[in-house]
Parts: structure tokens; sequence; C-alpha cells
């Protein structure tokens, strides 16, 4: 069947979004013919006074980064109708991660997504030191690449946060993340003392019973063993710790990562090495351990599982607050940074798409800690047998006294667990 239709006079109003937007700026948009009827702003993404011109309209834009949509209702001739205006809304200036190299750099670009040149002498703040680099960026543009090296600034292995002081009072701020980064000299790592929140031996995840809460109706929820699926649902994973207690014996207790990040952890075989939480009843929903003076950085080891039912969302979190009210967060996402215990992901440029940094991974049974950039692991993934747990970072705010650091489950289904947590002072 084909269907045509026959339009008499003028062709109707085609799109016209904008690309991108940055905080703060003008968002415009121009009908030769139609006309704006009506605008319908449902994401409160227009600031107050918004201006109409029978076929163009403009307004200031405000909120969260993100993709965003206004919608107008048109009428040209005997023909009305709505209308969405979709758009991006960006920060002015934005801090774009480039392809980490394996060397002891980090190396970014800074996008200017505002109408404006930039021209100026700025100041790179990482870690509390600094230094100057000319840059040049046309209005909408994108500098060099910018790299920065460990012999020149203090670089820690992971997540560094970078702000960049424009002048004027312009500035940029964003988080680079490369794990081939060692530490220049001993880091100095104060692990938090975790003794007391153990709750289970890591190994025990999948011997589990997971009942409550399940839905009384036929769904597809995973096995109540906490692996599998409603078509793989005598799924079993046997999780084998043996080489990280191995090594813990090895260095009293500890375990010191390539990159020089030291955790504390258990070397006797049978003494409970996790604080598992869950929204199952097995486990709490939530762990918390107090923290006190001051630190510049966390580094966490943790481990659990995780579904394609929970990919790209929030599994959990991981809370730090500070004594004067305010936090820091850590998205336990999968699958940027939340892994499963039994398998590492499998990454191509098609069917599982994932750019971002791998965390480092320390293999259960060996001990041996491995990581790998994106280009690196491509094509490769699958099951690790005897199960692997994941490295994770958090900068923090130096000048805060410390309160608390909370480990919380957010997705049903899943177990997550901390191992082991240390504190750059």
């Amino acid at each position: 069947m084909n269907i045509r239709i026959l339009w008499k006079g003028s062709k109707p109003e085609g799109p016209k979004d904008s690309a991108a937007a940055a905080q703060g700026s003008i968002l415009r948009a121009q009908y030769n013919e139609a006309r704006i009827i009506q605008l319908e702003d449902p994401q409160h993404v227009l600031a107050d006074g918004v201006r109409f011109s029978g076929n163009s309209f403009e307004a200031r834009v405000q909120g969260a980064p993100g993709h965003r949509s206004v919608f107008l209702h048109l009428r040209q001739g005997g023909m009305s109708w709505q209308y969405p205006v979709s758009f991006e809304l960006r920060e002015p200036y934005e801090i774009l991660p480039s392809v980490q190299k394996p060397d002891d750099c980090l190396r970014f670009r800074l996008r200017n997504n505002t109408n404006e040149k930039i021209n100026a002498n700025a100041v790179i703040q990482v870690n509390q030191q600094s230094k100057k680099a000319p840059l040049k960026i046309p209005a909408y543009g994108l500098s060099g690449e910018i790299a920065l090296s460990a012999s020149d600034l203090p670089l820690l292995p992971g997540t560094n946060q970078i702000v960049i002081d424009l002048g004027k009072g312009k500035t940029a701020q964003g988080l680079v993340t490369n794990w081939q980064i060692r530490a220049v000299g001993q880091l100095l790592c104060d692990p938090v003392n975790l003794d007391g929140i153990f709750n289970d031996r890591l190994t025990q995840i999948f011997k589990n019973e997971y009942i409550s809460p399940r839905s009384p109706y036929c769904s597809l929820a995973i096995p109540k063993q906490g692996i599998g699926s409603w078509c793989d649902f005598a799924k079993t994973f046997e999780v084998d710790d043996s080489g990280l207690r191995r090594a813990a014996e090895e260095n009293q207790g500890r375990l010191v990562l390539p990159q020089g990040v030291v955790f504390s952890s258990p070397a006797v075989a049978e003494a409970k090495n996790i604080a598992f939480t869950s929204q199952w009843d097995n486990y709490p929903t939530e762990v918390c351990v107090p923290l006190s003076g001051r630190a510049r950085h966390l580094y966490l080891l943790m481990a659990g599982s995780t579904n394609s039912m929970q990919s790209r969302v929030d599994n959990g979190e991981v809370i730090v607050a500070y004594e004067d009210g305010s936090s820091d967060r850590l998205a336990l996402y999968n699958p940027t940074v939340w892994w499963p215990i039994d398998q590492d992901y499998f990454i191509d440029d098609y069917g599982f798409c994932r750019p971002e940094p791998i965390p480092p991974r320390v293999h259960l049974k060996t001990g041996q800690v491995y990581a790998a950039e994106p280009s690196e692991f491509k094509g490769r993934g699958g099951v690790v047998v005897g199960g692997a747990a994941t490295v994770l970072d958090l900068p923090l705010q130096s000048q805060r006294p410390l309160r608390s650091l909370t480990v919380r489950t957010l997705a049903n289904e899943v177990v997550i667990g901390l191992m082991s947590a240390s504190l750059v002072r």
C-alpha cells in the first residue's frame, strides 16, 4: 500500500534543532512561514522572559547539562501542529578527556561552547598545584590536546580533578582518568579499618538463597542463587579468593597495586573480608563507616554482582560525607564503573560500545592486577576464573574534615560489596 499526501501551497516548516547550547546562553528559533502560537517548557529549561515575535522566539537556557526539548505550537495556513525543539545543554566550558596513552600523562581538550573566542594565559590546577598554559580557542571550538605530565604536576593514579582558570571569572573543571599513572615516590595511603562492618566472606556471594523481596507473579527474576537468568536458571559461579589472601599474607595484610595504591585485606582463609549490601533481605541496603581528618583522594576495592537488566543505570553509590554537611558521590554505574565479579565486559564498537577508561581489576585466584585501555581491551572479556574485584577511586575536597563513608545498593537483584578503602592524606 502506498500513501501519498499532496500539500497545496508552501511546504510546512521543517526541523530547526539547535545542536548545543551553553548554560546561560540565548536559544533562538525562527520559522519563515509558520507562526508560533504557544510554547511549552516541561523541563523548565528556559529562564523567565521568553520573547516571541510572530514566527520567532528567543530565551535564555538554564539547568543541569543534558539533552533537553521545548515544544512549540506552530500554525501555517490551515495546519497547526506541536513541534519539539531539541538541543543539548552544556556547560560553557568543558574538559573532554582524550584517549589516554600508556604513559604518566593526563590528556584532554577544552571545548568552548560559547559565542566568544578564548585567548588567555590559562592557569591549570591539579591536586592543589598549578601551571600556566596559553589557550586560543575559537567560538564553539575545541582546543588542541593538552598533556599534563606526572613529572610536572603531582598526578595520582586513576581519576584527577582538573580546574582551568581562564580569567575574568571564567573557569572549567572536569575529571580525567588514567590508571597507567604510577605514584611519584611513596603514595601515603591510610587504609580505613573495616573490621567492624565486614559481614561475610567474598566466596559466599553466589552460595546464598536470595528469596526476598521477590515478585509473587511470573517474572524474569534472577534465580535464587543470585546469578543466571530465566533461561539459565541452574548457572553457578565459584569465587576463589585464595590468590588475594595469599598476596595479603605475603605483605603483612596489605595488597599493593603496581600504581602504588595500598589496600588492607584479611589473609586468614576463613576471615570475613567484605561488607555486602543489597536490596535483597540477605544483607543491609547500606553500610556506613566513620571517617576523620582530611584527605585528598579515596581508593576503593569492591566486588559484587550485576546483570544485563541493570545495564546503563546506577547499581549503587559511594557517598563521602564531610562534617559541614556537604558530600561527594561516586555512582556505581554499569558498565562504566561497576563490573561483575564473575566476568569482564566484552567490549566492541557495535553491540557493546564502551569508550570510558577501564578500572583496574584484581584477579582473586592469582592476586594479579590487570588494567587496559578500551582500545587494547576491544574484543576481549568473558568469564574470569575465580572472579575479579574492581579498583575504583574518588577525588576528595582536602580542605573539608571527613565524617563518613557510605556504600549503598540502589538497583534490585544486585549485590555490592566493599572490600577495602584507603585515604590519601
